[in-house]
């Protein structure tokens, strides 16, 4: 578990979300890229659009935006700056993190249907303690306690004639849904 990928993935949304900020406001600038464990760096704004850049950094993110733990913004020289996520918003973020993994080996655990299963936090420490009594097949169980989730999304294909999709009601058997399309499925579609 690397609670600090949290941190980098919400860096990531910042960057990108100032970066929608600079381009509505049409200020030019070179790049904004994440820097060290809590920072991102605007860099490249040109001299003429400097103070309007540093009042957009405030605004957005830094201590005159309306949230409850701005962010700092410093000059660093050369039409850049660099943002700060707060030390307590970080912890929040490495937090949730800790917290989501233990929820999710919690239920794969569960799904094992083993009993009186340990799984709990280390204190101070970025790891969880799993123990299994009785479990047999330990590979499958390592196997599948660090298995990366996948969301796998499918465009929904409706037979012609159907005009509400929310009121139609699909059919219970393969061969009504055959029938719907004329006995043959397109080629880019299943049936689930």
């Amino acid at each position: 578990m690397d609670p600090a990928s949290s941190v980098k993935f919400q860096l990531g949304r910042t960057a990108t979300y100032l970066g929608a900020r600079f381009d509505d406001a049409a200020i030019a600038y070179g790049s904004l890229v994440p820097s060290g464990a809590a920072s991102v760096e605007v860099r490249g704004v040109a001299g003429s659009s400097a103070a309007q850049a540093r009042e957009l950094l405030d605004e957005a993110i830094g201590g005159a935006a309306a949230v409850a733990d701005p962010w700092s913004v410093s000059e660093i020289g050369g039409g850049s700056w660099r943002v700060t996520m707060p030390p307590a918003l970080r912890t929040e973020y490495e937090s949730r993190a800790i917290d989501n993994t233990l929820s999710i080996l919690r239920r794969r655990i569960d799904g094992l249907g083993v009993s009186e299963p340990l799984i709990q936090k280390q204190v101070f420490e970025d790891r969880i303690l799993v123990q299994l009594p009785g479990v047999q097949d330990v590979d499958r169980v390592k196997k599948l306690l660090v298995e990366q989730a996948s969301l796998e999304w499918k465009e929904v294909s409706y037979p012609q004639g159907v005009s509400n999709p929310g009121r139609w009601i699909p059919p219970q058997t393969r061969e009504e849904t055959l029938a719907l399309f004329g006995g043959v499925l397109p080629d880019d579609t299943e049936i689930a």
